[in-house]
């Protein structure tokens, strides 16, 4: 988790479904039965790189149905969104 990271981006705390969705999507991918925590997804989420290039970096892997779908979900969100969506799951910010 990077609090730092996400204080450095400003603290954002976008209450929308986008957000909201996103942040169930990140729980399931890390409640999986992968023996990786977070797949390729561990770069946007544990680190907090929530930029376009790194989304599709990972889009470009194999990812599961779930991994899939929050790939799909973060490419149609801001990054102020996304960087909400993950500080969100970490439990940096409530909604």
């Amino acid at each position: 988790m990077c609090r730092g990271c996400w204080e450095q981006a400003g603290s954002p705390t976008i209450d929308n479904y986008k957000v909201k969705a996103a942040a169930k999507l990140i729980a399931d991918v890390y409640d999986s039965d992968d023996p990786r925590p977070g797949g390729s997804w561990h770069i946007v989420i544990d680190d907090y790189n929530v930029e376009i290039e790194n989304i599709y970096w990972v889009m470009g892997h194999e990812l599961g149905d779930t991994e899939a779908e929050l790939g799909r979900l973060f490419l149609d969100m801001t990054e102020a969104e996304r960087m909400s969506a993950v500080s969100l799951y970490h439990n940096l910010w409530r909604i």
